[in-house]
């Protein structure tokens, strides 16, 4: 398993930025892109906070800075990756979650990566990777058990690639 540590200042700074993520989208008005039904504003503030950090960990890990975190909430494109020139950064609480990503926002030539991302503990576990074309052969389902109604390929920890050891 791969572990990246971040220091104090570098959580400090990624939860600054996911902050202002939110902060930004409510005051674009912007809605939830993946159709969860849940939206107290706690639930999204700790999400895009989750998500700075995965991006924040997996840049150090792979020794990039993290463009997208300088850009704050960008609208969502198909143009920009999170990280470095090809890497979308995927977060989750879940120790056990999968991947989850829509067909209409994966671009082929990225690779996606999933982040455990454990806000009591302060610590990110890089679970692996998929090509976004591999992305695109895994067929997309509703999860019965998720907020989460919109289709997406749900793909689980044992199926993605493995770093091996540090980039």
């Amino acid at each position: 398993m791969i572990f990246e540590t971040l220091t104090p200042e570098e959580l400090r700074y990624a939860r600054m930025i996911g902050t202002e993520r939110r902060k930004s989208s409510l005051e674009k008005g912007l809605k939830d892109a993946y159709g969860l039904e849940e939206t107290s504003e706690e639930i999204q503030l700790e999400r895009d906070i989750r998500g700075a950090i995965g991006e924040m960990a997996f840049a150090k890990y792979i020794n990039e800075y993290p463009a997208a975190l300088l850009q704050g909430r960008r609208v969502q494109t198909k143009k920009a990756p999170d990280v470095g020139k090809d890497w979308e950064v995927k977060a989750t609480e879940y120790h056990t979650g999968h991947l989850a990503l829509h067909h209409d926002r994966v671009v082929p030539n990225f690779r996606y990566v999933l982040v455990i991302v454990d806000l009591l503990q302060d610590t990110s576990r890089i679970a692996g990777w998929v090509t976004g074309a591999y992305a695109l052969t895994v067929p997309e389902t509703v999860l019965k058990h998720t907020s989460n109604k919109r289709p997406a390929c749900w793909i689980p920890q044992p199926d993605l690639t493995k770093f091996a050891y540090k980039i």
